[in-house]
């Protein structure tokens, strides 16, 4: 960032964990996982509905079925709606972009437990 050095490390270290919001926008801007324009055009920003959520798996949370897991603890389904995962420095990482459908109470018991296994989340709508 004009010139100084915002992380150091292995690139597979600084793309499993980026420590910095610059490093994590890189990180981001290397990826191109778009949702379809069709469901583009149903989101509403609107909490009212099922929550449409870029998931970014890296390091240890790339390998584990956490939303098979999370599906059967808390009773909510995934619909995915795009996905890619790559290989950077030998590490895996990527991301999916997928709606939660089910209670508002098991959604978010689902969203806390990815979030402690690692998956960070970002709401981008919500659809009916």
């Amino acid at each position: 960032d004009k010139g100084v050095l915002v992380e150091q490390g292995m690139v597979g270290e600084i793309f499993a964990n980026p420590k910095t919001a610059l490093a994590k926008a890189f990180i981001r801007s290397t990826f191109h996982v778009n949702l379809p324009d069709e469901f583009t055009q149903k989101l509403s920003s609107t909490p009212t509905s099922s929550p449409v959520i870029k998931f970014e798996f890296t390091g240890n949370s790339v390998d584990k079925p956490l939303f098979s897991k999370a599906s059967k603890e808390f009773g909510v389904e995934f619909n995915i709606l795009t996905s890619q995962m790559d290989y950077v420095g030998g590490v895996k990482f990527g991301f999916t972009i997928a709606q939660i459908i089910g209670n508002p109470n098991d959604i978010k018991l689902a969203q806390d437990f990815l979030t402690e296994h690692q998956v960070g989340l970002e709401v981008i709508g919500y659809v009916a």
